[in-house]
């Protein structure tokens, strides 16, 4: 026999039917949304325009920073030009190669609730695109700052903000008017890049469109990457210590400019040779 349905019955029916109803529209916002996305990306240039973020793509910027590195600049804005160019570059292919590769997982994170939020208030006026573009410009444009900073620094033809500059130090720049030294230095900063546009995406907040919000993210993506790349560096002092040194014969060679000084605490048994 047929079980009767009271009241409360009928209600919870209702409200798992309604909940299966919304899940069921969800997803189709979801697909549409996807496609819009796919095709808006499509129309923008193809997915092989964003480079592999793992691959050659940041061996590249790392060679033409260190090239930047070697050149003479007449004026800052000469500067600015050279660095906006690359930046335009990092972002295109750190930061939206990794949210358009990303996408299916990072929606349903921060990044899916700031769109969709995005998407009510543009009511269909504006590409999806272009208002995920809009939403994350004020955090993206934080991290971009501050990263192009800390660029523009160790740019300096005479590096001595560079070394006074803990981010920089921490990466193994050194103050020196040979570009070559501080060669691997260059690798550890855009590496430091990727990792920082990467936290950044993976992060995005509902609230990142936000002034606050986005100063907040920039800067927690900036710290975090940089404690994460200092912990992969063998420490500056260790990499100075073991130039010219001999593994077997247990030497250091310690290079002195003028005016520097240097002291020197020997274990038993230890001896100094000094070569002038």
């Amino acid at each position: 026999m047929a079980k009767d349905l009271n009241n409360g019955d009928m209600s919870e029916l209702e409200r798992e039917l309604e909940l299966e109803m919304e899940g069921d529209e969800g997803s189709a916002e979801e697909a549409e949304l996807e496609q819009e996305l796919d095709e808006e990306w499509e129309a923008e240039g193809p997915e092989e325009e964003f480079e592999d973020v793992e691959g050659e793509s940041a061996g590249d910027f790392a060679e033409r920073f260190y090239e930047l590195s070697q050149r003479e600049f007449e004026s800052e804005s000469e500067v600015d030009s050279s660095l906006n160019e690359l930046f335009t570059e990092m972002e295109r292919d750190l930061f939206w190669g990794k949210i358009r590769k990303g996408f299916q997982r990072l929606k349903r994170k921060g990044l899916g609730r700031l769109l969709q939020k995005g998407l009510k208030l543009a009511a269909g006026r504006f590409p999806h695109i272009k208002v995920l573009q809009g939403l994350t410009d004020l955090s993206k444009g934080n991290l971009t700052g501050m990263l192009k900073s800390a660029a523009k620094v160790a740019l300096a033809a005479h590096p001595a903000g560079a070394v006074a500059l803990p981010a920089l130090k921490a990466l193994g720049f050194e103050q020196a008017e040979e570009p070559e030294r501080n060669r691997e230095a260059w690798d550890n900063y855009v590496e430091l890049a990727r990792e920082a546009y990467d936290h950044l995406a993976e992060n995005l907040t509902e609230n990142a469109d936000n002034p606050l919000e986005a100063s907040r993210l920039a800067a927690n993506a900036f710290q975090t990457a940089l404690k994460k790349v200092q912990a992969g560096i063998p420490s500056v002092n260790a990499q100075r210590n073991t130039v010219g040194m001999g593994a077997a014969q247990g030497r250091r060679v310690i290079n002195l400019g003028s005016g520097q000084t240097i002291f020197i605490r020997l274990a038993s048994g230890g001896r100094i040779r000094i070569k002038g």
